[in-house]
């Protein structure tokens, strides 16, 4: 269940498994998904997907996130940033990030940011708790307000 969350994410964008993210001028793009995970206290995480990126200007860049909340409380936050430097060119790059479930915890929001002039595609992303992947739903496109 999607809850309401803080105005920074405010301008969010969901994407279904396999999708093309256009970035743009302005706020950075979102996508996330929540996923409960109030049985998973003090677990490890890992977030994984695959990126390609086609480059229109060199600082463009996404982050591949983990974002814990407690109801509508933000409580930690992991961060993978990648720039157009760190992708190879023409190629599917895989991104990953990993954090330890607070103990406050109870849903984790996934997903990615994306900024510059950039087209990106995200595909097959994973979560992986205590090493045992757990089933991501679809997510759901929604444009920024």
């Amino acid at each position: 269940m999607m809850r309401i969350i803080p105005a920074f994410i405010g301008g969010c964008i969901a994407l279904v498994t396999s999708l093309t993210a256009r970035s743009q001028d302005g706020p950075p793009p979102i996508f996330f998904q929540s996923i409960d995970v109030s049985a998973y206290k003090g677990a490890s995480y890992t977030i994984e997907c695959w990126m390609y990126a086609e480059r229109k200007e060199n600082n463009s860049g996404t982050a591949l996130m983990a974002l814990g909340y407690n109801q509508q409380t933000q409580v930690s936050t992991a961060i993978g940033k990648l720039s157009m430097e760190d992708f190879k060119a023409g190629e599917w790059n895989r991104l990953t990030v990993s954090g330890k479930i607070d103990k406050r915890t109870q849903s984790l929001f996934i997903g990615a940011l994306y900024s510059g002039k950039a087209k990106f595609f995200f595909d097959d992303i994973k979560l992986f708790l205590n090493k045992k992947e757990v089933p991501v739903k679809k997510l759901v496109l929604k444009m920024p307000i």
